[in-house]
């Protein structure tokens, strides 16, 4: 039984079979420098070395995926000309769908409809407010909604 450490993909297996792991593809018993976490080594050649602090760095802090930007980005919201930042998320998208469905029933007799912003900040306006509010909120997150999907 030995330590073997894949070439390729520097995936470390502590107690391995050798005839398992042909030469070509995985380091038998190579050294390990000493007191290197095993996610922060790397291959080079026949060697296993420490990552450069840059490296390590991305270990720690992988670049964001596309998904968690896009989830990111629904979280934070679309900007309207009036300077709120509305949500766009699936359950955001789907309360103002309900809300226009309210005004288009009910329309002058609701006193008045809610807002939230993404921050949490509360607007309250006429009817007629959040019908122009609902109006550039359904453009500007379809259009970033479809942005995402293109992303994909």
């Amino acid at each position: 039984m030995a330590l073997v450490v894949n070439r390729l993909t520097g995936n470390i297996i502590p107690i391995a079979n050798t005839p398992d792991y042909p030469t070509e593809q995985w380091l038998i018993n190579p050294v390990l420098p000493e007191g290197v976490a095993w996610k922060y080594l790397k291959v080079v050649g026949d060697s296993v070395v420490e990552m450069t602090a840059e490296e390590k760095d991305a270990v720690d802090n992988p670049p964001e995926t596309t998904p968690e930007r896009h989830g990111r980005e629904q979280r934070e919201g679309v900007l309207l000309s009036n300077g709120w930042r509305l949500k766009y998320d699936k359950d955001s998208r789907a309360m103002m769908n309900d809300l226009k469905s309210l005004i288009d029933l009910a329309g002058d007799q609701i006193p008045g409809v809610s807002f939230w912003e993404a921050n949490g900040t509360k607007h309250d306006v006429t009817v007629a407010q959040g019908t122009a509010i609902l109006t550039e909120y359904a453009v500007k997150s379809a259009v970033e909604v479809m942005r995402q999907f293109s992303e994909v």
